[in-house]
């Protein structure tokens, strides 16, 4: 079994080492996406450098912005990078620069060893509702743009108007498949 832990980081590079130390077994293997927006020396400073530690190149990193299509594809440039070493990996887990196992590294491989997929699915998503999940896809989110993301934009005066110029750009309906809403973080198999 060989494990290829994807991790997004943004900060904490001291708490990223300790989480990649505490990790490290035989059939873990760490593929990092370090914020373009952050320098990433301090990161690689700190996590120790081995043939299992791969940063990803500053053309395959990307500015993140929350909620944004940007975290989509960071999490798809740290997938390719793991799929382009031509190992076989029987799992993939995408977690964040700030998380920290709860369980021991045997029982984490005993769970990875099954045929178990974690994927948390809150809700399916639907385009008659009106509630605040429903939103997400009946409407356009512009999180990556700096005008429009209220995180971001210097023009606090137009905050109110920006957010609802924002719930009001119509998406068409998505009809191929049923939506889900979840969390972003997941370990599955090469399978799945």
């Amino acid at each position: 079994m060989k494990i290829a832990y994807l991790i997004l980081a943004h900060h904490q590079p001291f708490h990223l080492a300790r989480l990649i130390k505490t990790l490290d077994c035989d059939e873990a293997y760490f593929f990092i996406h370090v914020d373009s927006k952050v320098d990433v020396s301090p990161f690689k400073v700190l996590v120790s450098k081995t043939s299992k530690t791969i940063f990803l190149e500053n053309v395959d990193r990307v500015k993140v912005h929350w909620c944004g299509y940007s975290i989509v594809a960071a999490t798809l440039n740290l997938l390719r990078t793991a799929v382009a070493t031509g190992m076989h990996f029987t799992r993939y887990c995408l977690l964040s620069g700030s998380d920290f196992p709860l369980k021991k590294n045997s029982e984490i491989k005993e769970v990875f060893s099954s045929n178990i997929e974690f994927l948390r699915i809150d809700r399916k998503l639907d385009w008659i509702s009106n509630d605040l999940h429903a939103g997400y896809i009946k409407y356009f989110h512009l999180y990556d743009n700096r005008f429009f993301n209220p995180r971001m934009t210097s023009h606090k005066r137009l905050l109110p108007k920006i957010e609802k110029f924002l719930k009001v750009i119509p998406r068409t309906p998505y009809q191929k498949i049923p939506l889900y809403h979840s969390s972003q973080w997941w370990a599955l198999s090469d399978t799945a």
